[in-house]
């Protein structure tokens, strides 16, 4: 499947709650130092809800109520995993391979703010406009590109059947 764009994927106010969490600086946000392997000069900072891993702490469950109008949406029969992901600003963009999705299934990702960075997916550059949603098979490798202005680059990522 070749991936697929949709602009102005979720009403713009249910959108402003995902964007003002995730943007400022109340969102718990986990720093991943790629102690074993560094894929680009950024840093890249996470929470990731898992099922049967953590789903049910407090914390976790009103990020999941912040992003239900994203699942109601793209409506998966199964959820493997969402993913908030900021990447902060480099020098030169940097790419980070990202391959790690359930096989067979699929993955949809909503830019949360506009930035210079993005991510290339069958060899085209999509750029972080803020809520666009980018869907695809897991299967499919991307890269995330790393932004270059002085800016932080933010997203959500869901894996689903």
């Amino acid at each position: 499947m070749k991936h697929h764009i949709i602009d102005n994927f979720i009403d713009p106010i249910l959108f402003s709650s995902i964007r003002d969490t995730t943007t400022r600086d109340t969102f718990f946000w986990f720093y991943n130092d790629f102690v074993n392997y560094r894929p680009c000069k950024g840093f890249k900072f996470t929470n990731e809800i898992v099922k049967d891993s953590n789903l049910t702490h407090r914390v976790f469950i009103s990020y999941l109520t912040m992003v239900k109008p994203v699942l109601d949406k793209i409506n998966p029969k199964k959820l493997h995993s969402v993913r908030f992901n900021l990447f902060t600003q480099t020098l030169e963009p940097q790419k980070y391979l990202i391959n790690h999705h359930k096989k067979n299934s699929k993955v949809a990702i909503l830019f949360v703010n506009n930035t210079n960075g993005g991510i290339e997916i069958d060899n085209n550059f999509i750029k972080s406009t803020e809520n666009q949603l980018v869907s695809f098979d897991s299967n499919t490798e991307y890269n995330i590109v790393t932004p270059t202005k002085n800016e932080i680059f933010t997203y959500l990522v869901v894996n689903y059947d």
